[in-house]
């Protein structure tokens, strides 16, 4: 029968279409049910489920603007934070009003494509080595909505890639010698 449409997951939600119709005769209940759920967290199939709508947004909006080489919204931020490695003239002001409105994600943070971006590790050498001034952090307006709250945006990319300065030194270390 026609059902729907559904709102689950912020952000994501089904259309009004035919699904079956399940009639139940009888119902028995065990002496101790088990109940599986999606608990809140970062559990891997909690940040999938929460992450449909954004990752479908973000998509939308790379294959609009050609500056946005990548992204991701990295397992361990839990969906709250997306990734997006720009390349060349970008325009701050305008993709970053655009990705306000991306339900559930709080931080959006723009690196340049020789960051890693599912490493923790790179995110935050990039933070910390090119995001050095006021004008790399922009806060969205506050809400006047009751859950609306504040959003962050990081400006973590350099202009010149070849200047050393701004270049991200890997270090590699052999094992130790097993003797």
């Amino acid at each position: 029968m026609r059902e729907g449409p559904f709102g689950d997951l912020k952000g994501v939600y089904s259309l009004r279409e035919r699904n079956p119709l399940c009639l139940i005769d009888e119902l028995h209940q065990r002496k101790d049910p088990l109940f599986h759920s999606v608990s809140a967290g970062v559990s891997r199939e909690h940040v999938t489920l929460v992450t449909m709508g954004p990752l479908l947004y973000l998509e939308r909006l790379k294959r609009s603007q050609s500056s946005i080489t990548k992204y991701e919204l990295p397992r361990f931020g839990g969906g709250r934070v997306a990734v997006l490695a720009v390349n060349g003239e970008w325009k701050t002001d305008q993709l970053i009003e655009e990705l306000w409105k991306i339900p559930i994600v709080h931080a959006l943070i723009f690196v340049n494509q020789d960051v890693d971006t599912k490493s923790a590790s790179d995110l935050f050498w990039a933070i910390l080595q090119r995001a050095k001034g006021r004008e790399n952090f922009q806060f969205s307006e506050q809400q006047h909505q009751v859950f609306q709250e504040r959003k962050i945006a990081i400006d973590a990319t350099v202009k010149d890639l070849s200047l050393w300065d701004n270049r991200r030194i890997r270090v590699f270390r052999t094992n130790p010698d097993p003797r």
